[in-house]
């Protein structure tokens, strides 16, 4: 995608588990789209996602919300004070994700609905 999108030049990948490969810098901003897909609903998904993403990158095996839990617990050491953290979310998700970032301190919490009117992306800020 990188190279589709010619910014190659400007990126910089690290593969590893959450924030392993990274655990050394600090960031203004933390985006991610974790497998949130509860086990129980894969079967039901579209073709063309589950037989084109790879398992991994759609469900934790269990209830979907496990990498929140780990990305709110430890996010907030790898952001600048004033950083964001803003994180894509499946249906139903929006409370439980909330709390979860409520309940590890972050502030000014939003939630983000697509276009169809559905919550999509929660965002939680680190206070400066």
């Amino acid at each position: 995608n990188a190279q589709n999108l010619q910014v190659d030049d400007r990126c910089e990948f690290f593969v590893g588990d959450l924030f392993e490969p990274v655990k050394d810098k600090v960031f203004d901003v933390i985006v991610s789209n974790p497998p949130y897909i509860p086990q129980k609903d894969i079967a039901t998904l579209e073709i063309d996602v589950k037989d084109y993403e790879p398992l991994s990158a759609l469900t934790d095996n269990k209830d979907g919300l496990s990498f929140y839990q780990r990305l709110f617990a430890q996010g907030m050491q790898y952001l600048k004070d004033g950083g964001f953290m803003a994180v894509e979310i499946g249906i139903y998700q929006a409370k439980p994700v909330k709390q979860m970032a409520i309940n590890n301190g972050w502030q000014n919490i939003e939630i983000i609905k697509d276009y169809a009117g559905i919550d999509r992306v929660v965002l939680a800020w680190k206070q400066s």
